[in-house]
């Protein structure tokens, strides 16, 4: 699994080439990389068919998808 500025960065994209890709903001994608922003599901859906990767293979999308295991009592 790998950070979403690894993946971008990987793809020598810049937060512009992203942002315009998937349809967002490049503040949108800042504050996602800088983890000041948790994004829905309709904007990772749009970040990660940019990049082509799954949303799994994506750090700060991981936790959205799948939260980790609350026991209740």
């Amino acid at each position: 699994m790998r950070t979403l500025r690894e993946w971008r960065r990987e793809r020598l994209l810049s937060l512009a080439d992203l942002a315009t890709a998937a349809g967002v903001t490049e503040k949108t994608i800042g504050e996602i990389e800088r983890g000041r922003a948790r994004p829905q599901l309709r904007t990772m859906r749009k970040v990660t068919e940019a990049l082509s990767v799954d949303p799994k293979e994506v750090t700060e999308f991981a936790a959205v998808i799948a939260p980790p295991d609350t026991e209740r009592r």
